[in-house]
Formats: C-alpha cells, sequence, structure tokens
C-alpha cells in the first residue's frame, strides 16, 4: 500500500512537473514564431536559411505547397521585386499549444496586408485565416519550424488592378524573352500599336514584325504605371524605357504609352497599345 502511494505521488509529481514546463516552452515557441513574422515582413532570407528545418513543408491557402529551398527563393525574389505582391504588415495571434517533449504544434490567427508590386495605385489587399505551425526545439535551445499549414477565413477578394498589373509585366517579359506565343494569346484579335510617330500596326502585322526580327526588344522599364478599371474594361497609363533593335540599328528610348484592357472569357487582354514620346 505505501509503495502505491508512494507511485501516485511520484506520478502527480512528475505531471505537475510538465504542466510547470509548458507555459515556458510555449511561450519561447510562440516567441520564436514572432521572429519568423518578422523575418518574412524584413525578407530576412538569413533567418530562413538557419531556422527552416532540412525537410520544412509549407502547405499554403490555395492548396500550394513549397519546400525550404522554394520559400527561399520565393523571398529573394521578392526583394528582387519579381513577385507580384510584397508584404508590408503581418500579425498573428495564438490560439492553441500542444506540446511534445521539445516539439511544440501552434494553431494560430493572422492578418496580412499585401500589396501589388507592379501598378502604382493597386489597393492594399488585406487577408485573414488559420495558420498551424510545428516548431522543434534542439539541445543547444535552437528552435526549426518543421512545417506549416496555411488557412483562408474566406476566398481573397480578386484585386482587377493588380491582376492586369501582373498580366501586364507578364506581356513585358513574354516580348524580351521572345515568347510571342504567349504574347499573341495576351491579346485581342482586334489589337492595334500606334507608335509616337504615328505608325499604325496591326495584330498581325505587329506579330509578323517581332517574328522576322524587324523589331527585337531587349529590355523594357516600365514605371509610374497607374491602371483604372470599369466593368470589362481597363486603362493603363505609365512611362517605359524600350531597349532594342529595328532593321539592325539599336535603339533605347523612353516613352508614355496607354494600354488599353479588356475582359474576354475571363482574361484580361491588351486591346490597344499607343506610345507618346516625353
Amino acid at each position: 500500500m505505501k509503495k502505491l502511494l508512494l507511485l501516485i505521488v511520484m506520478s502527480l509529481a512528475v505531471c505537475l512537473s510538465v504542466r510547470s514546463q509548458q507555459p515556458g516552452i510555449e511561450k519561447e515557441a510562440w516567441d520564436f514564431a514572432s521572429q519568423y513574422d518578422q523575418a518574412i515582413l524584413r525578407m530576412d532570407v538569413s533567418f530562413l536559411e538557419q531556422h527552416l528545418a532540412a525537410n520544412f513543408i509549407s502547405i499554403g491557402g490555395n492548396s500550394s505547397i513549397m519546400n525550404k529551398e522554394q520559400c527561399i527563393e520565393n523571398m529573394r525574389r521578392e526583394l528582387r521585386k519579381d513577385v507580384d505582391f510584397t508584404v508590408i504588415d503581418l500579425k498573428s495571434m495564438p490560439i492553441k499549444f500542444i506540446t511534445f517533449g521539445n516539439t511544440v504544434v501552434v494553431t494560430s490567427t493572422w492578418k496580412v496586408a499585401r500589396k501589388a508590386n507592379s501598378v502604382a495605385n493597386a489597393p492594399v489587399q488585406v487577408d485573414k485565416g488559420i495558420t498551424t505551425a510545428v516548431y522543434r526545439r534542439d539541445g543547444d535551445g535552437n528552435w526549426q519550424l518543421l512545417s506549416e499549414h496555411v488557412s483562408f477565413d474566406r476566398p481573397p477578394e480578386t484585386d482587377r488592378v493588380g491582376e492586369i498589373g501582373r498580366q501586364g509585366m507578364a506581356s513585358f517579359r513574354a516580348l524580351v524573352s521572345r515568347n510571342y506565343a504567349d504574347l499573341e494569346r495576351m491579346l485581342t484579335d482586334n489589337y492595334v500599336r500606334v507608335d509616337e510617330d504615328g505608325t499604325m500596326l496591326t495584330r498581325d502585322q505587329y506579330l509578323t514584325a517581332l517574328r522576322s526580327k524587324q523589331l527585337v526588344i531587349e529590355g523594357v522599364k516600365p514605371e509610374k504605371v497607374y491602371i483604372n478599371t470599369r466593368e470589362n474594361a481597363a486603362v493603363e497609363n505609365g512611362i517605359i524605357t524600350l531597349v532594342g533593335k529595328l532593321d539592325g540599328v539599336a535603339f533605347t528610348k523612353t516613352v508614355e504609352y496607354t494600354r488599353r484592357w479588356q475582359r474576354l472569357d475571363d482574361k484580361w487582354k491588351i486591346a490597344a497599345t499607343y506610345f507618346n514620346r516625353q
């Protein structure tokens, strides 16, 4: 009987000891989670390299899956402004902790504000959701993120201005990479291009000039891009610097441009492009 009572007392002491340790490790895990949020905001690549586990996996709200290398490369692209959005604010609040030794599963709410990189007047897009993440502390007290699963409270609202801006940047990339098949799909059947000297090209004439290398675009740098939408039409205004060759003669020119967009079959297409020399 005494042995049984002793075992019960010892078991109770162990349980109380484990429970007393929980808040400490949970606070550490949440402190690390907060540091991770700040690293995302600062675009701190070194933090991800150091603290994402080798077999890290991230499942996004749209069911996209990324490993450690892909997450790091995505942040590098964000630093180069080579992605659609930049995160401008990120807040998280914990809901629940589950602890197994040095591993903590944290469920938290999150709220993120993002802005499209391609358009000056794109609205700030705010999304909310829940993240379940698994954190582990090693023997030296260092934390690693093993996995995260992100879900949205509701599907993100469509940002029409940002959507057109991304499509516009894709058209510039297709032009420089000479991916004329993709460019062709971005133009309406009745597309018209008017240069600053008044020269007008139809869709077929423009594509023929590109494919025949009569006109070769080697670099495109848009600036001060503004997009205004109304129902299934939109107007894009900006300044663009073009580098290339026309009939074998090199040129660099900076011009004001206007592009008219039209939404057809749920896709934004370019209906016309006009250039005005500055």
